[in-house]
């Protein structure tokens, strides 16, 4: 695919430094030729980092524009970024961290950046060589190559502003830019988890599936979304599935992805070659960088939360549980069979349930609404 997407702006905002809990909401100004574009103040996203996008509007495709990133907490201003950049005829991509060294130290012109502890001008753009952990000069060079091309580039947040195009597209469940899109189709945080996993089976130690539940009441493209493996012990994570546009996960549908000795009669959606350990391993799904769910068994070292114990029953598989209550009995063959699998409180030992008998399902399956 070549760099087709409309002009706008993805503005990538982290603050890996931070400690936990020094902020609790973002807000989000742009200002463009014609005066205020966009104004938001949302909760803070699950993970670092943040992406949104910035789109023209009536300011026009070559348009200047600042974006101002406030972070929140209790409802008082504890840090500012400012930063401007220009439409370009792709997809511009900026990054801006909020780093401790600019905590507390706002510059009385709201439209000056704090660089380290100290206030500057904006005047380069926003751009700079990274030593105060803020522009990336490195996401600022134009159009961004087809990885992000594919279509909407909305993984971020929405203003609820008028139907007029120039707001942020948000993940929040409605249709806030009235393109007649849900959050564009995104995977966004909470949207997708991992809702069963088989690691091999009594047919093939390579019979394996990872299968994906949507949780929303919309589907979802799963375009910009990779499933990746850890073993047990590793800090190396591999690919095994790269999604593409065309991949698209109903409402309450599920997603089937198999490996190449997958023995199963429900169709493949994607499929991999390369196979998980048994005794022990992570599987997860990211978008664009943020982890949107994972899931540890056996000798994992890193699962949300506690692993799900191995177990000896190589005829059965993992499964997410449809609510707190399920059980083993209640989603193979009780009430829960058709309850979908959405609970996620993040502990894969609480969360998962082992079913005696896989049940792979895939984008043509009935849908299970909770």
């Amino acid at each position: 695919m070549g760099c087709a997407t409309p002009a706008s702006i993805l503005v990538e905002v982290d603050a890996p430094d931070l400690p936990a809990g020094t902020l609790d909401q973002l807000r989000f100004q742009v200002d463009g030729p014609g005066g205020r574009m966009a104004d938001t103040t949302l909760d803070l996203p699950p993970s670092w980092p943040q992406t949104l996008a910035v789109r023209p509007g009536g300011a026009g495709s070559s348009a200047e524009v600042t974006i101002r990133v406030t972070g929140l907490k209790a409802g008082a201003a504890r840090i500012r970024r400012v930063v401007t950049a220009r439409f370009g005829s792709g997809e511009v991509r900026v990054r801006v961290t909020l780093s401790p060294a600019c905590l507390d130290h706002l510059c009385a012109d709201p439209f000056t950046d704090c660089v380290a502890d100290s206030c500057a001008d904006t005047s380069d753009g926003g751009v700079d060589a990274g030593e105060d952990g803020g522009v990336d000069a490195g996401f600022d060079a134009g159009p961004i190559d087809s990885g992000f091309d594919a279509g909407p580039v909305d993984s971020g947040m929405d203003t609820g502003m008028a139907c007029d195009g120039s707001g942020f597209e948000v993940c929040n469940g409605m249709d806030d830019d009235c393109d007649g899109i849900v959050d564009d189709g995104l995977p966004c945080p909470g949207a997708l988890v991992i809702s069963e996993v088989r690691t091999g089976s009594t047919a093939s130690g390579t019979d394996e599936f990872v299968e994906l539940y949507n949780r929303r009441d919309f589907a979802i493209s799963l375009d910009g979304v990779a499933l990746e493996y850890l073993t047990a012990t590793s800090t190396s994570w591999s690919a095994r599935v790269s999604y593409a546009a065309a991949d698209i996960i109903p409402a309450h549908g599920f997603f089937l992805a198999t490996s190449g000795g997958y023995t199963g009669s429900v169709t493949a959606d994607a499929s991999w070659t390369r196979g998980f350990a048994n005794a022990g391993g992570h599987v997860r799904i990211q978008f664009r960088g943020t982890e949107l769910d994972r899931f540890g068994w056996g000798t994992a070292a890193m699962p949300e939360g506690t692993a799900f114990p191995k177990s000896t029953d190589n005829a059965g598989s993992y499964e997410r549980k449809a609510n707190a209550a399920s059980t083993p009995l209640s989603m193979q063959s009780g009430a829960d069979v058709n309850a979908g699998n959405g609970e996620d409180t993040d502990d894969n030992g609480a969360d998962f349930v082992r079913r005696a008998t896989a049940d792979p399902q895939n984008r043509m399956s009935p849908i299970e609404a909770p």
